[in-house]
């Protein structure tokens, strides 16, 4: 029988229960840098970002994970408009 790769470590909780055995396993979604806000010349992407909020909404409702991760930048620039604001929130 081969050596694993993993080391096995001793899990002891707070209160002192042995949590040896125990897995604890996380379902998530992560997404990152929407930069709401964000336009090519005149073409806004508004649209494009409500598609994108819809598959994301479908994606959560049929995987149903433990946590949405929502990582780096949601505003493409650090003052946003009433429009930006209003599409993430």
């Amino acid at each position: 029988m081969g050596s694993s790769p993993f080391t096995r470590t001793k899990l002891i909780s707070p209160s002192g229960l042995d949590l040896a055995g125990f897995f604890i396993m996380l379902k998530l979604i992560h997404t990152s840098d929407w930069h709401i806000g964000y336009s090519a010349g005149n073409l806004g992407r508004e649209d494009e970002f409500m598609n994108f909020i819809g598959q994301l909404a479908e994606l959560v409702r049929s995987i149903r994970p433990d946590a949405l991760l929502v990582s780096g930048d949601i505003y493409d620039s650090a003052v946003q408009t009433i429009s930006s604001r209003q599409l993430f929130c």
